[in-house]
């Protein structure tokens, strides 16, 4: 427990899921859902090599179009 504490150890999903479940705390409130402006430049350049022109990151997240 002081491992997870302290940041030497990773949370993983199944201990947020319990504390979401012990503390009546939304699963969504414990886990980052957003892409940093940072990693969101990194990811769109690596879709652009990708060269799949339907595969784009928008405002809410990865988007596949028609």
């Amino acid at each position: 427990m002081s491992e997870l504490k302290n940041g030497v150890i990773p949370f993983s999903l199944k201990d947020l899921i319990v504390i979401s479940k012990l503390l009546k705390i939304e699963l969504d409130k414990l886990i980052l859902t957003q892409i940093p402006d940072d990693d969101k430049v990194k990811i769109e350049q690596s879709v652009k090599k990708l060269n799949k022109p339907k595969l784009k990151l928008d405002k809410e997240g990865f988007t596949f179009g028609q």
